[in-house]
């Protein structure tokens, strides 16, 4: 079955047809053998010469039999064969089917029509009851879609892998990273992802430990984070994503705002408090120590007074001055406030252990009881990591545990052996700490707590290193269970369930994330100095392609576009004169296709001009590529015409004129049909990327050998 289906219709045919004329070829041949035999060798020249033109007679019917079987049977048997299989295909259904070439097939034209005709009323029926279901979700999404739109805040939704899902204009304007924002992207593409993953380290805690029924913030967490480039500060808060109430979580929602501003005048108000403080603690200390000596009975008097009466004058006028200044720097300073949180301590020393080398973890052990705290945690967290990798080496084994001490909570680092002194301890304190924004040091998250380390003794003898931070503002332990509300259904996120792929080739075509692109050049020829001038591509992210995320770019190409090139895709000199030249196109190009499988009709021409130029520009496109010619071919009979134009008549696409030969119309265009292809590739078996390469690949050898 498996080699019928190799070989074909049409040659299985032709083999018939070629064994016929062997086996009268044969039979021909006996019969001389046979009636020389009988009659004599005289005979043989007349035998030959009449069984012979009989035989070529034979062989002539039989070939003229074959060509007109071929061309009335066998071809539109594939034929109509191949517009089943497209009408079979819901994603690829028309109006109807060609029957004319069954014009000798009898009844089985009508027949077709007859039964496309019922499945076609069946679609329809079908497509009714679906449009009706849907219609109220359209209308939520449309409301949803338009609400995120107008927020002032960004909103991204990912799944568990840190993939977006969902994000707003709001989102696009705040994170200036254009090419990186876009649905199936990793989110650590636009902002620092180690804030997001401390906050969802607390909150997941949280939700498995059942303290979200308690917690005010349910499975809310603020979060303080930073775009990629460093340059906005981003404040907000995020939020788990759970199937149901108990079930599995399967994402999480972050909003955030630019608090840029807000945050450097907060730290600009701190720097201003403790400059402030530096400054008058030497006047202040100067007119203490003068009026103890005014207290003395050998005070002195005369001269010696005045000079001392000058003294606490410039003190107090130099004490005024910094009191002045700092009335003057304050009162340009706004409003801002770090964001602080409870947290519970447990989940506050998980997550330093979680911060530590692999090596260091074994020899943290954490003590006591859990107790709620107010701090900012991330930066704590951090802090607390850092200490503990210059202590372990020569502390051995740490311990952490947190103690009430009056209206505070302490953190304490205790280990058997000698303290820190404190001038090792300011010197780790001067160091930037790994992961936080704009390289904080451990002085600065000190003083945004208004606290600091305290060496000492525990009770017990061992070294301790004790911090001090404000106890929970909540009371947490009396707190009515708040259960966790029914969360309405507001989105078909069909991303949450998909796994980061670790190997491309074994994966669904459906599940693939692609960038169809295509290119406009200067010619034909690009080992002959033919450029690019447009380069535009479009996303299909879980088998949808998405108009609203697209690439397209004009490129100068650094010489002149001839005319014939410009009836083609309408793009002159002047429109190019100040466009930027290929090598920074590509490379944002590079970044907007980061992770995806290329596609392309006619891939090698268009993928040839991108090799040529990539070592310019520093890139490199490495993608996995898929050619829509390639695949039509595998899908339809090769002998086809496999030109975008026809593909798109052939699966009811419409090319608007305007958009054809434009490097984003055909792309759009390439998209489509590919997407209709994928039920037809199924069918053959060609279900993963590596069963699409192998069979293109498979083409690709069979076409070179035709063309020998």
């Amino acid at each position: 079955m498996a080699e019928r289906e190799r070989l074909g219709l049409r040659l299985r045919i032709f083999l018939f047809f070629a064994l016929l004329l062997c086996v009268s070829a044969v039979a021909t041949g006996a019969g001389i053998w046979v009636a020389a035999g009988r009659i004599g060798d005289h005979a043989l020249p007349h035998l030959v010469l009449g069984a012979g033109g009989a035989w070529f007679v034979t062989a002539l019917v039989i070939l003229l039999v074959w060509q007109k079987f071929d061309e009335n049977v066998a071809r539109p048997i594939l034929a109509l064969s191949h517009e089943l299989e497209r009408e079979s295909t819901e994603s690829a259904a028309r109006a109807g089917v060609n029957t004319a070439p069954a014009r000798y097939l009898g009844k089985l034209g009508p027949a077709i029509e007859r039964a496309v005709e019922a499945l076609g009323q069946e679609r329809a029926a079908t497509a009714a009851k679906i449009a009706s279901a849907t219609r109220e979700a359209e209308s939520a999404k449309a409301r949803l879609e338009s609400v995120l739109s107008e927020l002032k805040q960004a909103v991204i939704i990912c799944n568990r892998q840190h993939l977006i899902l969902l994000y707003n204009t709001e989102a696009v304007r705040l994170l200036g990273v254009a090419e990186n924002v876009g649905l199936g992207r990793p989110l650590s593409a636009l902002m620092l992802d180690e804030p997001i993953r401390h906050a969802l380290e607390r909150v997941e805690a949280r939700y498995r430990a059942g303290r979200h029924l308690t917690h005010p913030d349910g499975l809310s967490i603020a979060v303080l984070t930073a775009t990629a480039t460093g340059q906005r500060t981003l404040a907000g808060r995020l939020g788990l994503i759970v199937d149901g109430a108990g079930g599995d979580i399967s994402g999480f929602a972050v909003s955030l705002g630019d608090v840029t501003h807000q945050i450097e005048a907060a730290s600009a108000r701190d720097r201003l408090i403790w400059d402030t403080i530096e400054s008058l603690t030497p006047a202040l200390s100067a007119l203490s120590a003068i009026g103890e000596l005014f207290d003395e009975p050998d005070a002195p008097q005369g001269v010696g007074r005045a000079a001392f009466d000058a003294a606490i004058t410039a003190e107090s006028r130099h004490a005024a001055d910094a009191i002045a200044k700092l009335a003057e720097r304050h009162a340009g300073l706004k409003s801002g406030v770090w964001p602080m949180e409870d947290t519970f301590s447990p989940t506050l020393f998980a997550c330093i252990v979680g911060r530590l080398p692999m090596t260091l973890r074994g020899s943290v052990s954490i003590e006591g009881e859990g107790l709620w705290l107010h701090a900012e945690t991330y930066s704590i967290v951090e802090l607390l990591a850092h200490v503990i990798r210059r202590l372990a080496p020569e502390a051995g084994r740490v311990s952490l545990l947190a103690e009430r001490r009056g209206g505070n909570v302490s953190f304490d680092l205790v280990w058997t052996g000698e303290l820190i002194s404190l001038a090792r301890l300011e010197s780790w304190l001067a160091e930037p700490l790994e992961h936080t924004l704009g390289q904080l040091t451990g002085r600065d998250v000190l003083a945004r707590h208004r606290t600091g380390f305290l060496p000492n003794r525990a009770p017990d003898g061992r070294a301790r290193l004790r911090l001090p931070l404000g106890s929970a503002i909540h009371d947490h332990e009396g707190a009515p269970a708040m259960p966790l509300p029914k969360r309405p259904e507001f989105y078909d996120f069909d991303l949450m369930n998909r796994a980061l792929p670790a190997d491309l080739a074994g994966q669904d075509l459906r599940h693939l994330n692609y960038v169809v692109f295509d290119t406009e050049t200067t010619g034909l020829n690009p080992g002959r100095g033919d450029q690019i001038v447009q380069v535009a591509g479009v996303r299909i992210v879980n088998g949808r392609l998405l108009r609203g995320e697209v690439f397209d770019e004009l490129v100068n190409p650094g010489r002149p576009i001839p005319a014939a090139s410009t009836r083609i895709h309408h793009i002159t000199d002047a429109m190019v004169a100040d466009r930027p030249p290929v090598e920074p196109v590509l490379r944002r190009f590079h970044t907007f296709a980061k992770g995806a499988v290329l596609i392309a009709h006619n891939a090698a021409f268009d993928m040839r001009f991108l090799e040529l130029r990539q070592e310019q520009a520093g890139v490199r496109f490495d993608h996995p590529v898929l050619d829509t010619v390639l695949l039509s071919a595998l899908i339809s009979d090769p002998a086809d015409e496999h030109t975008l134009d026809a593909l798109a008549e052939r699966f009811g696409i419409t090319l608007l004129p305007e958009e054809r030969h434009t490097a984003l119309g055909d792309s759009i265009a390439t998209g489509a049909v590919f997407l209709r292809m994928l039920d037809l590739l199924a069918a053959r078996g060609i279900r993963t990327l590596a069963d699409a390469q192998e069979a293109s690949d498979t083409m690709v050898a069979l076409r070179r050998r035709q063309s020998y």
